[in-house]
């Protein structure tokens, strides 16, 4: 079972929590800002295996393959669950 988000985290990306889809490592939830629904992903890895993931993953997109459209800076936070650095994420059009 998933934690819940860090409750600053839910707070400086402005969302509301919703339910957990897991990961054994990094986490993720349902989240939604604005009535708009998104995922939140939690990495358990460092600021540059994150910023790495978003480059590769911008890079897939502009190939014109599916991929998550990062909406959200990275918020790094320390808690009980370990550090951790987190963003909105949004499949289609449109961002909160």
């Amino acid at each position: 079972m998933t934690a819940a988000p860090p409750p600053d985290v839910l707070e400086r990306l402005n969302i509301r929590a919703g339910e957990a889809l897991g990961g054994r490592v990094n986490r993720h939830w349902r989240v939604t800002c604005s009535g708009a629904p998104l995922v939140l992903r939690r990495w358990a890895a460092g600021r540059a295996d994150v910023e790495y993931e978003r480059a590769l993953r911008a890079q897939v997109a502009a190939l014109g393959w599916p991929a998550a459209r990062d909406v959200s800076e990275i918020v790094e936070n320390d808690g009980p669950a370990g550090r951790g650095a987190a963003h909105r994420q949004r499949r289609g059009p449109g961002a909160c």
